[in-house]
C-alpha cells in the first residue's frame, strides 16, 4: 500500500487525500460552554514531537562520511499558509534550483490540504484549503487597516496620523533585523546591566505556585522534565505511534525500558529520555489484571494466590512473602501514575506538580491575591 502510494506520486503526480486531511474540532474553553465563542477550534493532527523525536533518531550520524551514499532534504515551509502567497513560494523554490518534480511535490503537499469539522463525535463538511490570514497582523491586513482609517479620515474630516506605506514598514523591519543580527555576530549587545543590584528574592521562593507563597512561574527545567516524562508514558502504555514503534523494535529489542542502559551512540533525546528515569520510577506503577503484560510476568510466578518464588529468594528477601496480588483473568494489565496512595490522570501539567520543588501553603495567599487586585499592588505587598 506505502509502495504504491509513492509509485503514484512519482509518476502521476497526485497525492493520498487521506494523507493530507485533518478534523477541525471544537475544544471548551470553559466547563460549560453557551456560545460558539466558548470554543476553539483546532486541527487534530499527529503528535508533531512524535516526527522529531523519530527524525532524530533517523538523521543520527547521518553527516558521517563513512557507509552508503545518502542524501535528505530539509524543506521548512512552516506558516506558509498564513504570510506566503502560495505563487511567491514556487517561485522562490525555483529561484534555489530545486528539482522541477521536487518542487511539485511541495507544492502538492502544501496545496492539497483539505478539512472537515467534527461537531458531536461526528464528522461534517469538506473544504479544501487556501492562502490564509489566521495569525498575527500581515501586510494584507496592515494595508486594509490603513485604507479604512483613510476612508474614516476623510469623511469624518478628523485628521488621522498617517501610518507607514507598506513598502516603507518592510523596510524598517529588514534594517531593524539586519542591526540585531550584526550586534549579536559582533558582540557589541551587553546584558551587563541587568546584573546590578541584589535580588531581594530568591528565585526558588518565586518559582512556587502562588498558594504556596511564590509568583507561579514555572521553572523552564521541570517543565521540560514534565514534557520528557510524557514520552516515556507514551513508551511505557505502547501508545499508537510510529515512533513508540521504532523504539521497541530498534532501541529496546525485547528489553525493558527500566533495565536498558544508554548506548554510548546514540541521539541526545534518547539519551535525555533515559537519564530521568530515575526521577519518575517512584511515581509510575504497573496496576496488575491479569498479569501477562508486567515486565515481570506475574502471571507466570503466581499459582492460585501463592508465590512461586525460588527457595534462595525467600532468605535474601524476606517482603516477597508479604506481597499480596490478586490476578484477576481477562483484565489486561495497565500503567499508572501514583502520587502517595492515590491513583491519577497522567497529565504534563500533574507530572509537573509532583516533580516541582514545593513549600508550605500560606495563609495570606488570597489577602495578596485575588480578582478585583491591582497587578501592581499585589507584588509589592507580596514583597512585603
Amino acid at each position: 500500500m506505502i509502495l504504491a502510494m509513492i509509485k503514484r506520486l512519482g509518476l502521476m503526480g497526485k497525492l493520498l487525500q487521506e494523507l493530507n486531511h485533518t478534523l477541525i474540532v471544537l475544544v471548551p474553553k470553559v466547563p460549560t460552554p453557551s456560545f460558539i465563542t466558548d470554543y476553539r477550534p483546532i486541527s487534530c493532527c499527529r503528535k508533531i514531537s512524535d516526527n522529531i523525536l523519530l527524525t532524530q533518531e533517523l538523521m543520527h550520524n547521518y553527516h558521517r562520511s563513512f557507509g552508503p551514499p545518502r542524501c535528505a532534504f530539509k524543506v521548512d515551509i512552516q506558516k506558509a499558509y498564513d504570510t506566503v502567497e502560495w505563487s511567491f513560494l514556487k517561485n522562490v523554490l525555483v529561484g534555489f534550483g530545486f528539482a522541477e518534480w521536487m518542487v511539485d511535490w511541495i507544492m502538492l503537499c502544501v496545496s492539497s490540504t483539505s478539512y472537515s469539522v467534527c461537531v458531536n463525535g461526528n464528522t461534517h463538511g469538506y473544504f479544501k484549503e487556501e492562502r490564509g490570514l489566521r495569525k498575527g497582523v500581515t501586510l494584507l491586513q496592515l494595508d486594509a487597516f490603513m485604507d479604512s482609517l483613510s476612508k474614516f479620515s476623510k469623511m469624518s474630516d478628523i485628521w488621522v496620523c498617517p501610518l507607514l506605506r507598506r513598502d516603507s514598514f518592510i523596510r524598517i523591519v529588514v534594517f531593524l533585523l539586519k542591526d540585531w543580527r550584526n550586534a549579536l555576530q559582533t558582540g557589541k549587545i551587553s546584558f551587563s546591566h541587568l546584573l546590578h543590584g541584589k535580588a531581594k528574592v530568591s528565585w526558588k521562593a518565586v518559582c512556587v505556585p502562588k498558594y504556596e507563597g511564590g509568583l507561579g512561574i514555572r521553572r523552564i527545567g521541570d517543565v521540560n522534565k514534565s514534557l520528557i516524562a510524557s514520552h516515556v508514558w507514551s513508551i511505557l502504555t505502547r501508545r499508537e505511534s510510529l515512533w513508540v514503534d521504532w523504539i521497541y523494535s530498534y532501541r529496546l529489542n525485547n528489553r525493558s525500558f527500566w533495565e536498558c542502559k544508554s548506548p554510548a551512540n546514540c541521539c541526545w533525546s534518547w539519551r535525555k529520555i533515559l537519564q530521568i528515569r530515575p526521577l519518575l520510577r517512584t511515581f509510575i506503577w504497573s496496576k496488575i489484571g491479569d498479569g501477562k503484560s508486567t515486565s515481570a510476568c506475574v502471571a507466570d510466578i503466581l499459582n492460585n494466590g501463592t508465590w512461586l518464588w525460588p527457595a534462595a529468594w525467600r532468605d535474601l528477601f524476606p517482603v516477597l512473602n508479604q506481597i499480596n496480588v490478586h490476578v484477576q483473568p481477562g483484565v489486561n494489565d495497565r500503567i499508572v501514575w501514583k502520587v502517595g496512595n492515590d491513583f491519577r490522570a497522567h497529565s504534563s501539567a500533574m507530572v509537573w506538580d509532583c516533580i516541582r520543588t514545593s513549600e508550605p501553603e500560606v495563609s495570606w495567599v488570597n489577602i495578596v491575591w485575588f480578582s478585583q487586585c491591582i497587578p501592581r499592588h499585589a507584588f509589592l505587598m507580596w514583597l512585603m
